[in-house]
């Protein structure tokens, strides 16, 4: 049985902003908006291979059968914030998503002959 355990991680961000004047009758304020958002995943695999070789010849050499498994967990999040100025008002918006999943994922089936 052969075991590999891989653990990673990803971080990224941008910002975008934006600014116009509009006219509503005689008043023509500046609008300004910005959007920030930031994104953070992580995995955590175990990769598992189970082989049995035979200790027989079959067909004048060693055969192998084996199987590999991928089982574990990987999580991401997404946070923004977006800001709106119009003349001398603000507001703020801030939210966050997240989601995480626990699997197994397919065998994969291996046959070696040496």
């Amino acid at each position: 049985m052969g075991s590999v355990y891989y653990r990673t991680s990803v971080a990224g961000s941008g910002s975008v902003a934006a600014a116009r004047e509009i006219q509503i009758g005689r008043f023509a304020p500046n609008v300004n908006v910005s959007f920030n958002a930031s994104l953070n995943a992580q995995a955590d695999l175990l990769l598992l291979n189970l082989t049995y070789t035979f200790g027989t010849p079959v067909l004048g050499g060693q055969l192998a059968i084996g199987v590999t498994g991928i089982f574990g967990r990987s999580a991401a999040t997404i946070d923004g914030t977006l800001t709106a100025n119009i003349g001398g008002f603000a507001a703020t918006r801030m939210g966050s998503f997240g989601d995480s999943i626990t699997s197994v994922c397919d065998l994969y089936p291996m046959i070696t002959m040496k």
